[in-house]
């Protein structure tokens, strides 16, 4: 979005004591000399830009400037200097614009010539601006003159013994002492490394010897302890070694047994535990057992009581209501049952009565059925539904 001034709102701005008013792309303002245009002018600088170098200006008004353009939302700017201006927010957005370039957006007092002065705008703005000319110079402008003359060669750089030449010079004699130095420790280094494996790899060699000796010292051993054994096994009887087998195998079987016995032991143990605490639980069940046949035995007694203090013929008239309730219930049973048959027996009552309208119907309806017709026919007609009916309905009518 491109940027511009939505709204300028000062008062006593010089001859304008107030100037309030939105703005557009393109807005004319004009008026007669000495009424205030360039204090106008002046105010907008005021109010957009850090660098006033440029211009000559009056303090003037105060009010606010509205502009549109470098973000979501229009930015106020005032005349107060602690206040951020427009080339802040150039630099922060990085629109591309040099902040020097605020010299070149407004033309005060019909300053339109290019000019050599501090009231226009010369050459060496646009130089400032357009072209990366004065970076350079400035840059030049920081290069001592022995380094300008300095050459670059096969050998190296070449620079007079002068200055900071000679400093070039002093500092490259150290860098190749200070790397001649440290060549000679690691050569050292190294020398004084390999003399420390060398040795490191002779020791350990010798004591590979003695566990070598070691190993074939205890090998003669164990083959002499062998062979004497062996010696011994043939002066032992046979008979004897079978009983050593014997005992052997029984000692296997014994032990077999003793593991199984101390596993059936740690088992019998943890029971045990559980048994203690099944102890308890029963108790407390013992103790809620009594206390709940001792809650019982006080209902029954209560319940006792109170029967005893109905009377004879209370209890009569009960156990005849009981008898006449058992008979309403019987008498109520048979009915049902009987209520049953005869819902069964009139199922088809319904079809008889709609058959018996169609009958009447038929009987009273004007169609013409023609002369040859006799009151035999009707007759037939009579019997047949009669028939049908007598078909429907059940046998135990």
């Amino acid at each position: 979005m491109a940027i511009r001034i939505d709204k300028i709102s000062v008062r006593n701005c010089g001859p304008l004591k107030e100037f309030n008013e939105e703005l557009h792309d393109l807005n004319l303002i004009y008026s007669e000399n000495e009424k205030g245009k360039s204090f106008l002018v002046e105010f907008i600088i005021h109010c957009l830009f850090k660098n006033k170098s440029f211009w000559q200006l009056r303090e003037t008004g105060q009010g606010k400037i509205f502009l549109r353009g470098l973000g979501n939302r229009i930015i106020e700017f005032t005349p107060s200097r602690g206040q951020k201006k427009l080339e802040d927010f150039l630099e922060k957005h990085q629109k591309g614009l040099p902040p020097s370039l605020s010299n070149l957006l407004i033309v005060k007092e019909g300053e339109t010539k290019l000019v050599k002065n501090e009231l226009g705008v010369d050459k060496n703005a646009f130089k400032e601006i357009l072209s990366p000319r004065k970076v350079l110079d400035e840059i030049d402008s920081q290069i001592l003159p022995t380094l300008k003359k300095a050459k670059l060669e096969n050998e190296g750089l070449i620079i007079e013994r002068r200055g900071d030449g000679s400093n070039y010079y002093n500092l490259r004699d150290k860098i190749s002492h200070i790397e001649e130095l440290i060549k000679q420790i690691i050569n050292e280094y190294e020398q004084g490394e390999l003399k420390d494996l060398e040795f490191k790899k002779e020791k350990l060699m010798q004591i590979k010897d003695l566990l070598i000796k070691a190993k074939r010292h205890e090998a003669y051993n164990l083959n002499e302890k062998l062979k004497n054994l062996t010696e011994r096994k043939e002066e032992i009887p046979e008979s004897f070694l079978k009983e050593l087998r014997a005992l052997i195998n029984d000692y296997f079987i014994h032990k077999t047994n003793i593991e199984n016995l101390n596993r059936d032991l740690k088992e019998i143990n943890t029971e045990t535990q559980k048994l203690s605490e099944l102890s308890i639980k029963k108790e407390l069940l013992l103790k809620a057992k009594r206390h709940e046949a001792y809650k019982i035995k006080k209902e029954v007694e209560n319940i006792e009581r109170e029967l005893n203090k109905i009377s004879e013929k209370v209890l009569d008239e009960i156990k005849q209501n009981i008898t006449k309730y058992n008979d309403k219930y019987l008498e109520k049973e048979d009915k049902r049952r009987i209520l049953e048959e005869l819902r069964i027996k009139s199922r088809d009552y319904s079809w008889l009565k709609t058959a018996k309208e169609n009958y009447n119907k038929f009987l009273n309806s004007t169609l013409n059925i023609g002369k040859g017709f006799s009151i035999l026919f009707y007759l037939m007609v009579l019997s047949f539904i009669a028939g049908m009916v007598l078909l429907k309905l059940p046998i135990g009518i």
